[in-house]
């Protein structure tokens, strides 16, 4: 019912003065005139509420209401139902409703700001009209009906902040702002405080954006749409995602899917345009590193596929990329002129010199605290013009966009084949695109034997592109070739399990509580090479303690010293060092020059016959009969056999004894001859390994040369190959600009504050993801899923892991180890190399462990035959081209000369490149192999029992055999030490 005070037609000007009780009064004074209706107030009354109201008094309304609030009359009775009554919502009660006047008042001014806080949220659910770049309302996908909409970016989600959204929310809505913080915030002595662990702005940031997002659904941009793709990253049960989407915190996980499809739809549209833009201004703009990815779901059922990523290239000078330049190259046959001397002297053995003494002066100075104002001057010298070979922009930041996975076997040559056109199709790349253009597509040694495989099967076509001629893989990947040396040097250093020799790997694990690996030829890359640069770093070190000619170098460094070490001593002191990595025979040693010999250490006593020690070894090696072949090596006299005789022995993989027995009259020192072997090819890897993050590509390339020797040695001669090919494309057949190009892109920088990383070991990272994907959801890699939802979004999925825990003000978590001189491990290594005198030249020493010089066999082999058998196999591919050329020259100067018309060849249809292609006639030609499509296992059991024999000339040259145990290391990936990508261990 209407108050009758309000009904003026009602009242008279009598009735309106003559106040039946105060609360009559105030409703008088503070009667609200209505428009339209005569004011029967007075002009002082009008005057007087005027002042009041507005301030202008000295007492004000502020005053008024807190002694009413505060009154003892003005609570409700403690027996009275009005006393539950303060600060009741709507549905509970009106405040006309209410008699107490602290129970009205509470629940008038809750009511009020229930009203305020209602309205602002609601505002907070549309875009903020100051701010054109506001993105409350962010749209995970469109249909192109609405207009004036604003999509989801991975650059929007990059760009999330927490601190951010708070300022924009308290901008915004300050009342939301301010209720929220009295409900979260604590408190000290009245003061809000922010805590740690769980910082309140963070808390009120989640649930104000809970709340727009219950007010409307599209207000998802500022925290509910990234937070579902970033659950998505993270790969969040789905029943998680249901519960989250329920609070509001995140959108439905539909509507992240449809999010992710929406931005591989806008990406691959950017990477199209981009590539369209340099076809135009006729380079070549990007390049692609590809990887079989596979795995077992449901245990029996393995999924196949091959996964890729487009990478910009940099640094590249117009015409870089001109084909019928690199084509011309490959005609002249250069690679004849192709000698050991001429390889052997393109390598810069000065610069590979340097760098290994300054490594030895690093690891010293790194070791000891004491020697940390030389560290800064170190760094320095790595930098500098000597040690800087071809460095790559430290503020390089590489723009990469991974394609669409597709189901195909990357390692088959026809699986190749359809992969590769599948990606170029993705990138719009086709005939007419790529026309007298260079495309580089990298990957793996298996991967580019697929490829060469290509280009020799359908060498004979007229057509460049439909020949793959514009096809140019620049090598193998940098990563996999590391891997595969590190496993080189695993298999020949390590020796058996029960070592008692202290040059072994095996040893030094026992030592330092490391894991041996369990197949010394497929190591586990970053355990094993932590492990290898523990014990590498701890043995130089001994060499370090004999040099200064102490019992314990922390001990003699921690003393005052009136004269302590500048740079240039202990750079001298170590090329002295370098005498260690030669001392084989007992003949070195006494020609060698005094500041060059190596100490001698007491007389070596051979061990008794029939001792534990060599039952241990021998029965160790019985054990492990996967080494049986790398121990059988070593347990030759590399020095007793001419290369004939070495070639001519004829080995089968059967257990047998590991031990090496030396010639009679033996006389030199064979664990410091293994040390030296280790100390050496170790040495080479630790460069590279250092080069790599540093952008170092020169020096890299340095030791991939070297490592064409050490390949050729060993049983990985397939990887020589590939090295051999890559030299032979850089000296020979790719012009300087070409060569510059492949080599200012061989490595990458993924963001700003990393490191420089191999391609390939970038889309292991990536493979890792869609795998684990794979053996949750089953599913095939060319389904939609996979293909346009999944791999073009996998880079930015862990960008985006990484970026939510900045936006949330949470720290990396850290991969560092503690200070060098305090591990625990060290010092086991540094007691036991003195106690066993392994830096120390014993004549007569011999421990049935011989490590194999990979190195100088490589060179014997390479100058006996294979270097010229190389190039017999690989011209044989332009001796193929080049016919075709002569032919198809005389045959249009026929045409032209002729009468009648030239019979034109019908034009050969390309095949399907679905899920059922494979017919074996792509581009024209029947290029079906045999290649093999058993298991993994099955190929493994197969190595192990049949072992193919080594012919008379030394080579054991199964390709599909290498290309197994490649696909064998792929099924690996380890988690990632110092790169910059973190893994889920």
């Amino acid at each position: 019912m209407a108050d009758p005070l309000l009904q003026m037609d009602l009242i008279t000007p009598q009735m309106f003065y003559d106040f039946r009780s105060l609360g009559h009064f105030l409703e008088v004074v503070f009667y609200n005139h209505i428009s339209g209706v005569p004011d029967l107030r007075t002009t002082r009354h009008v005057r007087v509420v005027t002042a009041f109201l507005g301030g202008e008094t000295n007492v004000t309304m502020a005053t008024i209401i807190d002694l009413i609030y505060n009154h003892r009359q003005s609570r409700a009775p403690k027996d009275s139902p009005e006393d539950a009554m303060n600060f009741s919502p709507p549905d509970v009660a009106s405040p006309r409703d209410i008699t107490s006047a602290r129970q009205s008042l509470s629940t008038w001014a809750l009511q009020l700001v229930g009203q305020e806080l209602r309205r602002k949220n609601g505002e907070l659910t549309q875009n903020d009209p100051t701010d054109p770049a506001d993105i409350t309302q962010l749209r995970a996908a469109t249909n192109g009906r609405a207009n004036n909409v604003r999509l989801a970016t991975w650059d929007i989600f990059g760009q999330l902040s927490i601190p951010r959204i708070a300022s924009t929310y308290k901008r915004r809505a300050p009342a939301v702002w301010y209720a929220t913080e009295c409900m979260g915030a604590p408190t000290v002595n009245g003061a809000v405080v922010v805590r740690k662990r769980r910082p309140h702005t963070t808390v009120q940031v989640g649930v104000i954006s809970a709340l727009t997002l219950s007010r409307n659904r599209y207000a998802t941009g500022y925290l509910a749409l990234p937070l579902a793709v970033w659950q998505f990253a993270c790969k969040t049960h789905v029943t998680e995602k249901r519960i989250f989407s329920r609070f509001g915190f995140t959108v439905h996980d539909t509507t992240a899917r449809a999010c992710l499809d929406s931005l591989t739809h806008s990406s691959m549209a950017k990477l199209r345009a981009s590539v369209a833009e340099g076809i135009k201004n006729g380079t070549m703009y990007w390049q692609l590193v590809l990887d079989n990815v596979q795995e077992y779901w449901r245990e029996d059922i393995l999924k196949v596929g091959t996964a890729a990523t487009a990478i910009l290239l940099e640094d590249c000078a117009p015409g870089a990329f001109n084909l019928q330049d690199h084509i011309d190259r490959v005609m002249l046959q250069e690679r004849r002129q192709m000698t050991i001397d001429s390889l052997h002297a393109s390598i810069d053995w000065q610069y590979i010199h340097n760098l290994t003494v300054l490594h030895w002066v690093r690891i010293l100075v790194y070791f000891i605290p004491e020697l940390a104002y030389l560290r800064s001057l170190v760094n320095a010298e790595f930098n500098s013009a000597r040690m800087s070979k071809r460095r790559l922009p430290k503020e390089r930041v590489t723009v990469m966009q991974p394609v669409g996975t597709n189901g195909e076997h990357s390692t088959e040559t026809q699986g190749m084949l359809r992969a590769l056109l599948n990606f170029l199709e993705q990138m719009g790349l086709d005939e007419e695109a790529m026309k007298n253009l260079i495309f580089m597509p990298r990957g793996d040694g298996a991967s580019i034997a697929a490829i060469w495989r290509i280009k020799k099967f359908l060498a004979a076509h007229p057509e460049h592109y439909k020949a793959f001629r514009n096809i140019v893989p620049p090598g193998p990947e940098i990563w996999h070739t590391r891997w595969t040396q590190l496993n080189t040097i695993a298999s020949n250093t390590y020796g058996p399990a029960s070592s008692t020799d202290p040059s072994s790997l095996s040893k030094s694990a026992t030592a330092a509580g490391a894991k041996r690996p369990s197949n010394l030829k497929k190591v586990d890359f970053f355990p094993t090479s932590r492990s290898m640069i523990l014990f590498f770093e701890a043995r130089v070190l001994d060499c370090w303690r004999i040099s200064f000619g102490v019992g314990d170098l922390i001990e003699h460094f921690a003393k005052p010293m009136s004269n302590p070490p500048d740079l240039q001593l202990l750079w001298g002191m170590a090329r002295k060092l370098k005498a260690y990595t030669q001392a084989v025979n007992k003949d070195f040693f006494d020609s060698a020059r005094p500041d060059m010999k190596v100490p001698l250490g007491t007389p070596w006593v051979a061990p008794a016959a029939g001792s534990g020690a060599a039952n241990d070894d021998e029965e160790g090696a019985e054990e492990e009969d996967i080494d049986a072949v790398a121990l059988d090596d070593a347990g030759e006299d590399q020095e007793g056999l001419s290369e004939l005789e070495e070639d001519g022995r004829k080995r089968k993989k059967k257990k047998t004894s590991a031990i090496h027995v030396e010639e009679d009259g033996f006389e030199g020192d064979r664990v410091i001859a293994n040390e030296a072997l280790f100390l050496q090819d170790m040495g080479w890897w630790i460069i590279a390994h250092h080069a790599v993050p540093e952008g170092e590509i020169g020096a890299v390339w340095e030791i991939l040369k070297i490592w064409i020797f050490s390949f050729s040695g060993s049983t990985n001669r397939n990887y020589a190959n590939y090295l051999l090919e890559t030299y032979c494309l850089h000296r020979y057949e790719a012009s300087k600009d070409f060569s510059d190009a492949m080599l200012n892109n061989w490595l990458i920088r993924p963001r700003r504050k990393a490191k420089y990383i191999e391609c390939d070991w970038v889309q292991e990272d990536y493979n890792k993801w869609l795998e684990e994907l794979v053996e949750h959801k089953g599913g095939d890699f060319n389904d939609h899923f996979y293909r346009h939802t999944l791999a073009p979004n996998v880079m930015e999925f862990l960008r985006m892991k990484e970026n939510m825990e900045s936006a949330f003000g949470l720290k990396p978590r850290g991969k560092t180890h503690g200070a060098p001189h305090l591990r625990n491990e060290f010092q086991q290594l540094l007691r036991m190399h003195k106690e066993d005198q392994l830096h120390l030249y014993r004549p007569g020493r011999t421990m049935g462990h011989a490590s194999l010089n990979y190195y100088a066999l490589g060179y014997e082999k390479l100058d006996d035959t294979r270097i010229a058998k190389f190039i017999e196999e690989s011209t044989a591919y332009s001796d193929i081209t080049k016919d075709r050329r002569v032919d198809e020259v005389v045959k249009d100067h026929d045409a032209v000369n002729s009468d009648e018309e030239p019979e034109i060849e019908p034009e050969i249809e390309d095949g399907e490149d679905g899920d059922d292609a494979g017919d074996g006639t792509m581009h024209g030609i029947d290029y079906s192999d045999q290649e093999s499509e058993r298991s993994d296992d099955e190929d493994i059991d197969r190595q192990e029992e049949d072992e193919p024999e080594e012919d008379m000339e030394g080579h054991n040259e199964n390709e599909e055999q290498s290309e197994v145990e490649e696909e064998q290391m792929d099924q690996y990936v380890p988690p990632v030490d110092d790169t910059g990508f973190e893994s889920d261990d």
